[in-house]
């Protein structure tokens, strides 16, 4: 049986998401295929083998486990898998990372797995960067052409040294305007700014995080998500997230039981425009295996994308899950899908011949 490592916790402010999306994905774990090995990274970035309840990883409590074993990722391509601290191996022949945000999302997890000779599902590098990083993102979708939000973005520089930043921002974008820290995800950080003096202020909070901030208009319409998964890439039924006039931020995401609409309320036509995007924006940007998808419908009717996310949340309450869920797929076969995908998938190649004929 195949050895499948999920990969936790991380060092990002998406750190409790993680814990909660790992429980759930260990829960329906299709382990009649595969065998999983939890590991955990701490805040302090140390690597844990942790063979507890996924209970412990709802409350937060898996960390003072007292059958943790220290782990490290073994570099020879000989032996893909991990060193325990007392020397024994874990052959591992893919890998799951379940890090939202920095240091995962990112790119940097998958990095680091191709380089350690392990399958690892999902984006690679260079997709996962891209979208994880709002500024490149909506610069790749100008160029292909993918129609999007309008937006803006200066560097903390720029933003110190030019103080009609946001009356450029008013003009061009309107108010009221999204701010966001540049690469960042789950909306940490993300405000809304109704006028210029809390557009200054928002401003300010999102470097607290990131130093680029890109700015958006506010879209009036309808806020619709749809998964895409597999090669080649498929679209789920579209979910909608209510119009409350509030952010659909953080919060409301994870804790604070916002009713989502699984399928969404529009009509199929709309719903298989919405799809067809989805696909296209999954392609352009070199995504692989799984990415949600965001959108906006405008009053008028025009579809456009508001972000794609490469490592979607996988709580009990997350979109993508849910989607594919009344897509037909349950959540054992989504990931048996993801696995087997990002397993048959060529990986990245490091020997090369010496061009000097040594």
């Amino acid at each position: 049986m195949k050895n499948v490592l999920v990969l936790f916790g991380g060092r990002s402010t998406e750190y409790h998401i993680s814990l909660l999306s790992a429980a759930f994905v260990l829960d329906g774990f299709p382990r009649d295929k595969f065998n999983p090995v939890a590991v955990g990274i701490a805040h302090e970035g140390d690597w844990l083998l942790y063979r507890g309840s996924t209970d412990k990883l709802r409350d937060q409590s898996w960390i003072n486990d007292e059958n943790n074993l220290p782990v490290n990722l073994s570099m020879s391509s000989e032996k893909p898998g991990l060193i325990t601290a007392s020397g024994e191996y874990i052959r591992i022949d893919a890998a799951f990372p379940i890090l939202h945000g920095s240091g995962g999302e990112d790119g940097s997890a998958a990095g680091l797995l191709d380089m350690a000779g392990i399958p690892c599902v999902g984006c690679g590098v260079g997709a996962a960067a891209v979208c994880m990083d709002k500024y490149y993102a909506n610069c790749v979708m100008d160029r292909v052409g993918i129609p999007h939000c309008k937006w803006d973005s200066f560097t903390l520089s720029e933003w110190r040294n030019d103080l009609g930043i946001t009356k450029r921002l008013i003009e061009k974008l309107g108010l009221p305007v999204f701010v966001k820290p540049s690469n960042g995800g789950s909306s940490v950080g993300v405000i809304c700014a109704k006028d210029e003096t809390s557009l200054a202020a928002a401003i300010e909070t999102a470097f607290t995080y990131n130093d680029r901030v890109v700015c958006e208009e506010a879209v009036d319409g309808m806020e619709i998500e749809v998964g895409v998964l597999g090669d080649p890439p498929r679209a789920s039924v579209c979910g909608q997230v209510p119009n409350t006039g509030d952010l659909y931020g953080y919060a409301s995401k994870y804790f604070d039981g916002t009713e989502v609409i699984v399928p969404a309320l529009i009509p199929e036509e709309k719903a298989n425009e919405v799809r067809a995007l989805a696909v296209r924006a999954f392609t352009a940007l070199g995504c692989k295996g799984m990415t949600r998808v965001d959108f906006f419908i405008r009053r008028g009717g025009q579809v456009i994308v508001n972000e794609l996310n490469t490592i979607p949340g996988f709580t009990s309450a997350s979109m993508y899950p849910r989607m594919w869920a009344a897509a037909g797929v349950p959540l054992a076969e989504q990931i048996t899908e993801i696995l087997e995908e990002g397993m048959r998938r060529e990986r990245p190649k490091y020997d090369f011949p010496d061009p000097m004929g040594e």
